[in-house]
């Protein structure tokens, strides 16, 4: 079983529910002591330590929701510079608009928790999708949400989603009423990057120069404008707002943003494959 901690550079992060667990004992030691140095009440109790293997320096955290967010956000530090039993400072950032925000917690405790697996695919589906490709800015707070959303996704609970079309409002009629036909084409959303899946298939060097793209149900085309503009031979087809694009064939198409509007249909209405056709 490896030993719980993750390292940044000189730093070490830890949980404190695993401090017993350092092999080094003079990191051990210092975080010891400078728990013992805390304040005895406050607002936001620690549960993670950071300590610098070049300066000796021990830094407390508070992630008040280490357990409940998959990237959990700092509510307060206590600093202690080497060999000190008491904090230098102390640092709030209840009223920050863009806290830290921490990555990666599972490394911060032993392999055997029971969310380890978990937190785990979520790291996995981060680093797929090109997450951490630049870590420069993406320990705080908005430039971690402005990534996600850049990338195409946006994170629900502990999974990251495409950013499909706009489906609020087109839920199941309730019992008795009238049902009306779903406006689908309200569902397409202007766009200033490429959605996920073509982030994907670009990433992956599926889609690349000599590669040709079709997009059914394009939308208003943002993923087919962008294409172009890099030099990708790349076309689509909207019912709505591109009825009389020529659907030709192609090396790779994309009906991701078609399949996820058909309607939820009741069982007397369903096909063989559970769904009824658009």
């Amino acid at each position: 079983m490896a030993t719980p901690g993750k390292k940044v550079v000189d730093e070490f992060y830890i949980h404190l529910s695993a401090v017993e667990e350092i092999q080094d004992a003079s990191a051990r030691q210092a975080i010891e002591r400078a728990i013992r140095g805390l304040p005895p009440a406050t607002p936001y109790p620690p549960n993670v330590a950071k300590f610098n293997a070049r300066t000796g320096r021990v830094s407390l955290l508070s992630y008040p929701d280490f357990f409940d967010l998959p990237f959990p956000v700092l509510a307060a530090s206590w600093a202690f510079p080497a060999g000190a039993s008491v904090p230098a400072w102390h640092r709030t950032y209840a009223d920050s608009l863009n806290p830290p925000i921490l990555h990666r917690k599972e490394l911060l405790l032993p392999s055997s928790h029971p969310q380890y697996n978990r937190w785990s695919r979520t790291t996995a589906t981060a680093e797929s999708i090109g997450l951490f490709d630049d870590v420069a800015t993406i320990g705080f707070q908005l430039n971690w949400n402005r990534l996600i959303q850049s990338k195409g996704y946006c994170l629900v609970d502990d999974d990251f989603l495409p950013i499909g079309n706009d489906v609020s409002g087109t839920a199941d009629v309730a019992e008795g009423e009238t049902q009306k036909p779903i406006q689908r084409h309200l569902t397409a959303l202007s766009r200033t990057s490429l959605s996920a899946p073509v982030q994907m298939l670009v990433r992956h060097g599926l889609l690349r120069s000599g590669v040709t793209f079709f997009d059914y149900g394009c939308g208003h085309g943002g993923d087919v404008a962008e294409l172009t503009s890099e030099g990708i031979a790349a076309s689509g087809w909207d019912p709505h707002y591109l009825p009389n694009g020529p659907a030709i064939p192609a090396d790779v198409v994309n009906l991701g943003f078609v399949v996820n509007v058909i309607d939820k249909c009741r069982p007397e209405a369903t096909g063989a494959f559970g769904a009824r056709a658009i």
